[in-house]
């Protein structure tokens, strides 16, 4: 059932979620270790986008990696998720933070934020397409093509994305297409048909979208590190990149 986003915003319980999320993400690092691994494909001074940013974890640590050299461009639309993420990333100059969906189109779409049998946000559950197992929020938020945003900002390279956007991976795909092809980024990219099939379409298709043009894909295995993997058979974390 959709519920009313300002009294939801309004509880008390979320004021004080709030707060505690701004804790956590300033001081907890749960994703040091994992983009540790993922820098071996980061080169210094990279330009990477992280899509789906969230509240920062994953791009405080893309920030600190090669003693601080890369350029990070967050993204994140929620408005509940970037005020948080704005505030983290204020200590780190070498970010960006814009309040964007990259999808496939420019102008706006309409963001399903799941609610919690606590009565809180799920904020890092969101996504495009119907809500159908929880009670939840709706958010319009502002879309934009990758390729645009790269020629409307003058960026000149971008040689990592971090993609986690709960479903709408293969729509971010689809408006990078000149950006992927000129550049070559390596991408890490979650990819799980349950949320995928939100939106119409295979997690498989999203797979296959890089590896037509020329990507290999791998899965990172416990104490084996990052295995090739010819096609998409499981829900992960994939990284593909041009060898």
């Amino acid at each position: 059932m959709e519920l009313s986003s300002e009294l939801v915003h309004n509880r008390i319980g979320q004021q004080l979620n709030w707060v505690a999320l701004c804790v956590k993400s300033f001081y907890r690092r749960k994703e040091r270790a994992r983009v540790l691994q993922l820098a071996e494909f980061i080169p210094p001074h990279a330009v990477v986008f992280d899509i789906g940013a969230n509240a920062g974890s994953f791009a405080k640590e893309f920030c600190r990696i090669h003693d601080k050299s890369c350029q990070v461009y967050c993204f994140e639309p929620v408005a509940y998720t970037h005020s948080i993420l704005s505030l983290v990333m204020r200590y780190y100059s070498n970010s960006v933070v814009e309040k964007l969906a990259l999808t496939e189109r420019n102008g706006a779409l309409d963001i399903s934020i799941p609610v919690k049998s606590s009565g809180r946000m799920g904020v890092a559950l969101s996504h495009f397409g119907d809500e159908t197992r929880r009670d939840f929020v709706r958010e319009s938020v502002s879309t934009m093509r990758l390729d645009d945003y790269v020629r409307d900002n003058g960026v000149e390279r971008l040689d990592f994305i971090k993609c986690d956007v709960e479903g709408a991976e293969l729509l971010v795909l689809q408006g990078a297409t000149a950006t992927i092809e000129k550049y070559k980024p390596t991408i890490y990219c979650e990819l799980e048909n349950d949320y995928t099939q939100r939106l119409g379409y295979d997690a498989g298709e999203a797979f296959s979208f890089l590896v037509d043009r020329g990507y290999r894909a791998y899965v990172n295995v416990e104490g084996k590190g990052f295995q090739s993997i010819g096609a998409y058979d499981h829900p992960a974390d994939y990284l593909f990149r041009m060898d």
